[in-house]
């Protein structure tokens, strides 16, 4: 496989790379390496973004189901007056809101007659419908009563039920919101480590650079330490240096980057922006696991407010409960801050990896399937930046960049960044690449035959998932071409049909 495969193609497969490297050296799943720790990061990522994704809404759906399913109880307590309120008009009261359930601090007016003492109970739960979609309960109840005994009868019977039904699903759902929070915060710190470690595993001179001293004192070897290695030297070595890590850990962000300047002369260049974004995002996890979830002086201090983009300041003791924009925002801050890192290591000292361009392609490509324009594009923009000794992959870079911008709004800003390189060299394959981004749809007609399926072209799979041919898809002249040069090639027997 070539170069162009490798960058143009849908996920990039490394073990069939035609660089010349030894496949025997090929990290192991095991093994700690630069690339297995982006490979680790990515993963994470993936995991996070189905749990915000889909357990989250599962908890609100199993809200809304047990709520549904409780009114068959709830109108057996009641008159016979009330024998046409169904399940069926329950759940089409909740039609608008589809279990969007959150917090809110307002409650709505109790029934004359009601029983107090729920609704005492009602105002200490911060796990509540929002206030219109309570009324539509309300409504509903209302209109199904004939009288004022039987409509408090309802009433009281559905506030007795209604936060015992609540509390489970949606307690849950918080409880996942904030998981996020703590794993953002893991991933990172693992991050941190595993680079640092790598680090200081290759060069041992650099280890006294990072901090001295852990809660326990100054950073070094007792002798029950050294006793428990069974005088294994690479044992004591990898102790020592988790005592190092230790030690780098329990610092704030800000001093972590600090050290790793001071041992490495490494630096992430985000901007100050991102940085805080992060930042925010940490110490957040720290009043949820160590505070009572509301906002105290120290995660106030602690952030340069006047830096931070993702999300407003909140004012002492207002919660900060995450939603799930929150969580999307955080997750790519967390991804983007991760890749930037590993790669600077890997840079630093392995910079003659070839793994280690192709996994900045491969990262950029994953951001763009999973539709998170705005961290790719930042990762795009610092990555040309970047020390990269493939001009191909600073090109195949350029071509992601672009498909972050929209055409349509910034085409000056799209061309701008296409004629900050020489196009005239390249092969069919990239120029079909930069006649799809400016919409020049005739020549990337004309000339994907010629590529199409070829070891240094693009592949069908690459044709229909690859972002760059999404608008190519729906031309009015792509059916005729899928059906001329695609089918043949997915034929049964053909190298490109499916096992």
């Amino acid at each position: 496989m070539s170069d162009t495969k490798k960058s143009i193609g849908a996920e990039i497969d490394l073990s069939e790379s035609d660089v010349s490297v030894d496949s025997g050296n090929i990290p192991t799943d095991t093994e700690l390496t630069f690339l297995t720790v982006s490979r680790d990061l990515d993963a994470t990522i993936v995991g996070l973004r189905s749990i915000t994704e889909t357990t989250i809404k599962e908890a609100a759906q199993s809200t809304l189901d047990s709520i549904t399913n409780v009114f068959s109880t709830i109108t057996n307590q009641v008159t016979a007056s009330n024998d046409h309120l169904t399940e069926k008009q329950a759940a089409l009261a909740l039609d608008n809101s589809n279990g969007d359930i959150q917090s809110h601090n307002s409650e709505p007016e109790a029934e004359e007659g009601a029983d107090h003492s729920t609704s005492e109970r009602s105002q200490k739960s911060d796990l509540e419908f929002k206030s219109d979609e309570w009324q539509k309960f309300a409504d509903v109840i209302k209109d199904s009563a004939d009288s004022a005994d039987s409509r408090n009868a309802l009433v009281n019977a559905f506030e007795e039920n209604i936060y015992d039904i609540m509390e489970s699903p949606l307690r849950s759902s918080i409880m996942l919101r904030h998981s996020v929070i703590y794993l953002i915060a893991s991933a990172v710190d693992q991050c941190i480590y595993k680079c640092v470690k790598l680090a200081v595993l290759k060069n041992p001179s650099l280890a006294p650079k990072l901090p001295s001293k852990n809660k326990s004192g100054l950073v070094g070897l007792t002798l029950e330490d050294l006793e428990s290695c069974d005088k294994n030297f690479a044992h004591a070595k990898e102790l020592l240096v988790s005592k190092h890590m230790e030690a780098l850990l329990t610092k704030s962000l800000k001093d972590q980057m600090s050290a790793i300047r001071t041992a490495f002369g490494i630096s992430v260049p985000i901007s100050d922006s991102d940085f805080e974004n992060l930042n925010e995002v940490l110490q957040r996890r720290h009043v949820l696991i160590h505070g009572d979830g509301n906002a105290n002086h120290l995660y106030l201090n602690r952030v340069q407010w006047d830096k931070v983009t993702s999300v407003d300041q909140p004012k002492l003791q207002d919660s900060l409960d995450p939603t799930k924009d929150y969580l999307k925002a955080a997750i790519d801050e967390c991804w983007y801050f991760c890749t930037v890192l590993v790669d600077r290591f890997w840079a630093k000292f392995e910079n003659e990896d070839p793994f280690r361009c192709n996994k900045l392609s491969e990262t950029q490509l994953n951001m763009l399937r999973q539709e998170r324009l705005e961290v790719c594009e930042k990762l795009c923009k610092i990555s040309s930046k970047l020390d990269l000794d493939s001009d191909y992959i600073k090109k195949c870079i350029t071509i992601n960049y672009c498909l972050c911008i929209d055409y349509s709004e910034s085409p000056a800003r799209v061309l701008k960044i296409l004629d900050e390189h020489d196009w005239s060299s390249c092969n069919l394959t990239l120029k079909i690449a930069v006649s799809l981004v400016k919409r020049e749809f005739d020549f990337a007609f004309d000339n994907l035959p010629l590529v199409l399926g070829t070891d240094d072209g693009v592949s069908v799979s690459d044709l229909m998932s690859w972002p760059l041919f999404n608008e190519l898809r729906t031309h009015d002249k792509f059916e005729s071409f899928f059906s001329t040069h695609v089918v043949p090639k997915t034929t049964p027997g053909s190298r490109y049909s499916s096992p």
